[in-house]
């Protein structure tokens, strides 16, 4: 999962995201597990006393969601053939 502000909705799509991501794998510069199976857009991302990405807090908002995507039958990357 990748989570993001809506700053980035206006300019990617989910779906022009991972498409975008995918041509990485296809160049071999990055693996398939790179790609996010999820990409949500959020109002604001929470952060720590000193002003980082909250990362723990992150993955306890959205661990049911991951944990279902993770349970959900995998999207594949294109091959590289």
């Amino acid at each position: 999962m990748i989570v993001l502000l809506p700053e980035f909705a206006g300019k990617i799509g989910a779906d022009e995201l991972r498409a975008h991501v995918s041509s990485y794998v296809q160049k071999g510069l990055i693996s398939r597990f790179a790609v996010p199976e999820q990409i949500k857009f959020v109002d604001n991302l929470p952060v720590t006393s000193i002003g980082k990405i909250d990362k723990k807090l992150l993955r306890e908002t959205y661990k049911d969601e991951m944990a279902s995507a993770a349970s959900a039958p995998k999207v594949r990357a294109p091959s590289m053939a």
